[in-house]
């Protein structure tokens, strides 16, 4: 089944559907994109990483790997923004699957050259 999910902004950063996590990465540029919460390598939680803003680059919190805000930005999910009215398309979801938005820190990453929350 096919399935878009509306929130608001305002409610949080984390969005979780069924087993699935997406949240809200802001690009150097403060765009903001909602983006799977799993690295490419090893599948590790990107919300957690830590921000690059030099090289414009997000390292996952497992391995060490990093990954470079334009495929960030590509791995984004179609989503209409409208004020803080957020609709994102989630593609196949179980019917049963449970949304949740989650009002956690993820906006806060830590940059690796000065170790100073930078928002995201």
């Amino acid at each position: 089944m096919s399935y878009f999910h509306t929130f608001d902004r305002h409610e949080g950063q984390l969005l979780t559907v069924g087993r699935q996590r997406y949240f809200i990465f802001r690009s150097g540029s403060g765009i903001e994109h909602m983006i799977q919460d799993k690295c490419p390598h090893r599948g590790g939680p990107l919300s957690r990483g830590r921000w690059d803003p030099v090289k414009l680059r997000l390292e996952c919190p497992w391995h060490k790997s990093s990954w470079p805000e334009k495929t960030l930005i590509k791995m984004q999910l179609p989503t209409i923004k409208v004020n803080s009215r957020w609709t994102v398309y989630l593609g196949l979801v179980d019917p049963g699957a449970i949304c949740h938005v989650h009002d956690i820190p993820v906006a806060t990453i830590e940059s690796v050259e000065h170790g100073a929350p930078t928002s995201l």
